[in-house]
């Protein structure tokens, strides 16, 4: 599955939980590439991935801008067969909380996160890293990120 060229903006105005998020790669899904578009503006998570690792499937999300969250810029969620998913040259920007929120949940999740800037995400957790949450079973491989306080 490839998601690319999309801009989503002023989502999940209702703020029902559970039903907020801007782009979703759901439960089940494998082989999927999320790259170049421009998520803003919503209530909820901005991006947001429960995607499997059924068959050594694998999840690249490249080259986004997710900007203005009330929630988290990225939830990385495992649902199914320890999903791993590279997540890289993304901009997430001015999220109430953390720029990434990644929970093994069920499944130990592996997030690759390398070459992203993370900007004016404000971390409500001062026991996980500055601008990432890790929960659960997740594990998070980190690599040449930038992080900037400045709001934009």
């Amino acid at each position: 599955m490839e998601i690319y060229g999309n801009e989503i903006a002023n989502f999940g105005l209702k703020q029902t939980s559970g039903q907020c998020m801007g782009l979703i790669v759901g439960g089940h899904t494998t082989n999927t590439y999320v790259h170049d578009n421009y998520v803003h503006d919503g209530f909820g998570e901005l991006f947001q991935f429960h995607g499997s690792g059924e068959n050594n499937a694998t999840h690249i999300v490249r080259n986004n801008l997710f900007k203005n969250s009330q929630s988290n810029g990225m939830g990385i969620y495992g649902a199914t067969d320890a999903a791993t998913i590279d997540i890289s040259d993304n901009t997430v920007m001015n999220c109430y909380s953390f720029a990434v929120q990644a929970n093994g949940k069920y499944y130990k999740t592996l997030v690759k996160l390398h070459d992203n800037t993370f900007i004016a995400c404000n971390p409500q957790d001062t026991l996980s890293h500055q601008y990432i949450r890790i929960m659960n079973n997740a594990i998070v491989e980190e690599n040449n990120n930038k992080q900037y306080q400045q709001r934009y």
